[in-house]
């Protein structure tokens, strides 16, 4: 037992007598356990406790976490929040479908700041009842800290444009260069809201390279939004319109986005009835023939130490200013007399 690094407990029935017992006679002995999956279990808010409690008192040092669908609800998430606090090492945590609120939000953005510039990277939050105040208070929560999230799912959490506006928007526009992927699908989106992810992903602080809006209603106007920043050549590769009620201009401005674009590499538009078979088929064949681009994308961001000398350039630049203003007045003044 040693040297195992993955335990995978998945679909077990564990509650919280049997994560006792895990803590009290394999956990001991599980000193180089790296990754704990217990999906699809029965831990609920006593299970929870039962895992913190234990995790800690054996000095496990977790990088994964999975504890989705373990009917957790607010009290077990923060049990778990409280665990991820006492692991600075974690690197990915996962606690879609447990029922949690927008009540437990703050405690969540509070644990991801926790984690600092160099550790969290994966947190999915999926198949939860967050809706835009609890998108709003997690988002604006992290926003201006030094995060490490590359990966972001807030599938199906009752999210609409309000959610957008106020929190996602303005996280993806405060200059975070690492959140790579972000998962919006299944969710009340529309039109304002897609348009407002349409403009963050035009700027050079946003460097999202995969985006879901599947199976929102974002309609045409939002789709239209989102194909006109796929044109622009920037990080993102991946844009999912499923089941986004878009129509044939919208397809008609993919098409565009995919000829000027050569990153976009993949776009999925199935199940939008107001667009033929054929049109889907003519927009994946261009994807397959077209020369694409395939390079990582590199921000275009200057780097702090770049931009804390182009601030000291300035401030030499008026100083020097002065100096000449300075002693051209000197004269003028020696001259007079």
């Amino acid at each position: 037992l040693l040297n195992v690094t993955n335990v995978d407990l998945g679909g077990n029935a564990v509650d919280a007598t049997a994560i006792e017992a895990l803590g009290d006679m394999v956990l001991p002995r599980l000193t180089a356990l790296k990754e704990l999956d217990l999906r699809h279990n029965e831990l609920g808010p006593d299970g929870a406790a039962a895992l913190r409690s234990a995790v800690l008192k054996c000095n496990l040092r977790l990088k994964a976490l999975y504890l989705n669908e373990n009917k957790l609800h607010d009290g077990g998430a923060r049990e778990a929040l409280l665990l991820m606090l006492g692991l600075p090492g974690l690197e990915t945590i996962e606690l879609g479908s447990n029922g949690l609120t927008p009540q437990v939000c703050p405690m969540i953005a509070k644990a991801v700041m926790s984690q600092g510039p160099r550790c969290l990277q994966v947190l999915s939050l999926e198949f939860n009842s967050f809706g835009d105040e609890g998108v709003a208070q997690l988002m604006q929560g992290i926003t201006g800290a030094r995060v490490a999230l590359r990966e972001l799912n807030l599938s199906d959490n009752c999210i609409g444009d309000d959610g957008v506006v106020r929190g996602i928007a303005p996280f993806l526009a405060s200059g975070n260069q690492t959140l790579r992927s972000l998962d919006l699908s299944v969710n009340r989106i529309g039109a304002q809201g897609a348009k407002e992810l349409a403009r963050v992903l035009r700027t050079p602080q946003c460097a999202v390279e995969a985006l879901d809006v599947g199976c929102n209603p974002i309609s045409e106007a939002g789709g239209l939004a989102l194909a006109g920043a796929a044109a622009q050549r920037g990080p993102l590769y991946r844009l999912d319109l499923t089941s986004t009620e878009m129509s044939m201009m919208v397809m008609q401005e993919l098409m565009h986005a995919v000829e000027a674009n050569p990153r976009l590499l993949v776009v999925h538009t199935g199940n939008n009835e107001d667009v033929p078979d054929a049109e889907h088929k003519k927009l994946y064949d261009m994807l397959q023939e077209l020369p694409r681009d395939t390079e990582p994308w590199t921000p275009v961001l200057p780097s702090p130490s770049t931009r804390r000398w182009a601030t000291l350039g300035t401030v030499a630049a008026v100083v020097a200013g002065i100096a000449v203003v300075g002693g051209a007045f000197f004269a003028f003044q020696r001259r007079a007399k």
